[in-house]
């Protein structure tokens, strides 16, 4: 079954190249939502994810004919979304610190009132994803919401092999760290 929707996939980049208006809406069914959530990772903005994700497509069928390998599509995709969402970031960086701050003060507030252990720990996890470094948050969300192996976030980061894993292992570990802190928190 992934062998098959690995060839359509390919087969629907390939009549996208030749213009088939029907193969490019079939594109971006199968992957808008992927890219919003790979803007959304960097940008942490749900309105800004959609309007980065319109510049996303207006690049993708610009340039789909300079795209080598078909098989690629998908991290070609991812990485090109990347981009313009770091661009965003930079074009936007102090807007964004101080909506971080508003969103960590609105999780707080949010977590004083909720008993429920569960909903807890999932505020908790997000809050401690969010107080990440980017670049650590990312890796974290490509490697388990995407289930992208190291050599595809390499390709979309524009990194090495070695700096993906050193990363994924330094966000693993300061992801502890800030849970643990958060349960010493409230044990006190």
């Amino acid at each position: 079954m992934e062998r098959t929707n690995q060839v359509f996939e390919e087969l629907l980049v390939l009549n996208a190249r030749n213009g088939d208006s029907r193969a490019i809406d079939l594109l971006v069914k199968r992957w808008n939502g992927r890219i919003r959530n790979q803007i959304y990772r960097h940008t942490q903005n749900t309105e800004v994810s959609g309007d980065i994700s319109q510049e996303v497509w207006i690049a993708i069928f610009k340039s789909i004919s300079s795209l080598q390998d078909v098989r690629k599509f998908g991290v070609w995709a991812l990485s090109i979304a990347s981009r313009k969402a770091i661009d965003w970031i930079r074009r936007n960086q102090a807007d964004r610190k101080r909506e971080g701050i508003r969103e960590m003060v609105a999780t707080e507030m949010a977590q004083d009132s909720d008993h429920d252990n569960k909903e807890m720990l999932i505020k908790r996890l997000r809050q401690a994803l969010k107080s990440l470094p980017e670049d650590q948050r990312l890796i974290l969300s490509l490697y388990y919401l995407e289930s992208l192996p190291v050599p595809d976030i390499a390709t979309i980061l524009a990194i090495p092999s070695g700096t993906v894993k050193s990363r994924l292992y330094y966000a693993r570990e300061n992801l502890k760290q800030i849970i643990k802190a958060y349960e010493q928190r409230e044990e006190h």
